[in-house]
């Protein structure tokens, strides 16, 4: 049974950013225009479309917050569009030409959205998302016919929510080894590519072990996208917190609701307590900070690195190894450290084809043991490549997504 599918992404701001500023020459027509974009092989690309199209399928993806190139395909097409709601409008009409039967929404997208385009095209049989990330609202979710993740723990939290859910891992795409330079002697030690952005659940603790081993490594390439918060902000969370620890003390201590009658009408005192952790980097160390890379020029950073450094987000806590960036810097053929999970080996076996670490001072012993031990070093990074090539590749995670839908056409 074959398919009309489309995908859907909304790539990062900073990204496009990034990839006009490095890419002066760009096509003057739509599709060469995409196709332009896709050979940067940045997050997924046209993975999804490249092979779900080998299986039969008609294919089509979408960038729908490429301003420059969404606005070049509704010239193309002589479609007006309003220009505050130009992302709606030239989307719903590129999906109404397209007539899909399958959307994979690879974005966050709003249930207005979402019902506005199934009421407009009865033809779509199947509407689906993936997520990784902490989720604050299930309602959202549940207008999709499925949902991917890529953590076995949320799977089971979606189900117990009511929502459809599948585990899918993240994979790479080994079409990047055909952009790359892989024959040069590695340039760097150590190199650390990401975000790091405060926020409960998100990536205090990366940034406590990337300050850590920025102490203690001169060789350390950091190449991030990170916020900084000002005193200000961080002066109004403590606050936030004292407030609302001494109003959950004085109920405790079981204070007569007469003398402080206003402490027990308040309802928001778990917003007083605040859990977000900042994060805030001294200057000393912001300065060896440079520019975010993405892309193709991210593959070669990882590439040019003798070991790359990976640690998850905070949610994840010891549970679930679960991040591109483990088949990204494996997928090149790096060496990876990694932080250890309980389902680390549902991956790759460590200490032969990548290492783990438990704590900053076991990070900070295996990289300098690996540092001083290129040829180990090597042989780690080359186990880890075949497994990648060999299990976790995006055709891998493709054919299974592929298998899901299929499953749903035919119930």
């Amino acid at each position: 049974m074959n398919y009309k599918f489309v995908k859907i992404s909304s790539y990062y701001d900073s990204y496009l950013e990034y990839f006009y500023k490095n890419n002066n020459n760009i096509p003057s027509n739509y599709t060469d225009h995409l196709n332009k974009i896709f050979q940067d092989c940045f997050s997924y690309g046209n993975t999804f479309s490249k092979h779900l199209h080998k299986k039969g399928n008609k294919t089509h993806e979408i960038i729908y917050n490429d301003e420059r190139l969404q606005k070049k395909w509704a010239d193309e097409n002589n479609f007006s569009y309003n220009k505050f709601s130009w992302k709606k409008d030239i989307l719903i009409e590129q999906l109404r030409k397209i007539n899909p039967e399958i959307i994979f929404w690879n974005m966050y997208v709003s249930k207005e959205l979402l019902k506005n385009i199934k009421e407009n095209l009865p033809n779509i049989k199947i509407n689906f998302t993936q997520v990784g990330v902490k989720i604050n609202n299930y309602n959202r979710l549940e207008e999709f016919d499925f949902v991917l993740s890529c953590l076995k723990s949320q799977v089971y939290e979606l189900g117990n929510k009511g929502v459809n859910s599948y585990y899918l891992r993240h994979g790479f795409n080994k079409s990047v080894l055909n952009k790359i330079n892989t024959s040069e002697i590695n340039k760097y030690n150590l190199s650390f590519v990401g975000s790091i952005f405060s926020g409960e659940g998100y990536h205090y603790n990366r940034a406590e072990y990337i300050k850590y081993l920025m102490k203690n490594i001169n060789d350390f390439i950091i190449k991030t996208t990170f916020d900084n918060p000002s005193m200000t902000e961080y002066l109004e969370v403590f606050l936030r917190q004292v407030i609302g620890k001494s109003l959950v003390f004085i109920k405790r201590i079981g204070v007569n609701d007469e003398l402080f009658p206003y402490i027990f009408k308040y309802k928001n005192i778990d917003r007083l307590l605040n859990k977000k952790k900042l994060i805030r980097f001294p200057k000393s160390l912001q300065d060896k900070f440079e520019s975010p890379v993405f892309g193709i020029d991210m593959f070669q950073l990882l590439s040019d690195s003798k070991i790359s450094f990976n640690k998850h987000i905070d949610f994840t806590n010891d549970e679930e190894a679960a991040n591109m960036r483990m088949f990204e810097t494996t997928g090149v053929g790096t060496c990876l450290i990694t932080d250890w999970k309980k389902n680390i080996e549902d991956f790759f076996q460590p200490d032969y084809e990548i290492v783990t670490y438990k704590n900053k001072e076991d990070a900070l012993e295996k990289i300098k043991y690996l540092l001083n031990n290129p040829k180990e070093c090597q042989k780690i990074a080359k186990k880890g490549q075949i497994k990648t090539l060999k299990e976790h590749t995006l055709e891998h995670r493709i054919h299974e997504v592929n298998e899901i839908i299929l499953n749903h056409l035919d119930n």
